[in-house]
């Protein structure tokens, strides 16, 4: 339908035999893949699915997607796709995580944060290799803030998470846990 064209930014008509997969983005693809195939075998059931699509002109967006299948005559039949839009439900979700997980004054992961990245690396060493951890502590932080104000220790803390961030590689993580 039109909306689902304006949605993905395609025309209608391209729209008719495109091949659903196609629709989702990288590790999704499968995944809608696989509900297409559970769909033809459903028996005309809807099967859904959540899955990220890219738009033509490259934007990426979130879609839950119940998928229909009608057999035909011969070896064709009708696939009927619902896409509702949840790009922005998963933006605010994904703020909130932010928010959740990052600490306001350094924008360093917190320490819930830290702790489910760290669970997260911890699993991955099984297959992956030996996991890094360095814990730091900001020795004399009491005493800026005693003697020049809380201001002063945060503009302290601010420029150590700076500093730190630069020091580690790209895709390594920084948390403050205190």
């Amino acid at each position: 339908n039109e909306e689902m064209a304006r949605l993905l930014g395609r025309d209608r008509e391209s729209l008719r035999a495109v091949a659903v997969s196609t629709l989702a983005v990288d590790d999704d693809a499968d995944r809608l893949a696989q509900a297409t195939g559970d769909a033809q075998r459903a028996g005309g059931h809807p099967v859904a699915v959540e899955h990220r699509y890219a738009t033509a002109r490259g934007r990426e967006g979130w879609s839950r997607t119940a998928i229909r299948s009608f057999p035909g005559l011969g070896c064709q039949g009708w696939t009927v796709l619902t896409m509702q839009d949840l790009t922005r439900d998963q933006e605010a979700l994904e703020e909130q995580r932010r928010e959740a997980e990052q600490d306001a004054l350094t924008g360093l992961l917190n320490r819930r944060g830290g702790d489910r990245r760290l669970t997260a690396a911890l699993q991955r060493m099984v297959l992956s290799g030996p996991v890094a951890v360095i814990i730091c502590d900001a020795d004399g932080l009491k005493q800026v803030n005693d003697r020049c104000g809380h201001g002063a220790g945060d503009d302290a803390l601010v420029d150590l998470a700076r500093r730190l961030r630069t020091a580690v590689r790209a895709g390594d993580d920084v948390a403050r846990m205190g």
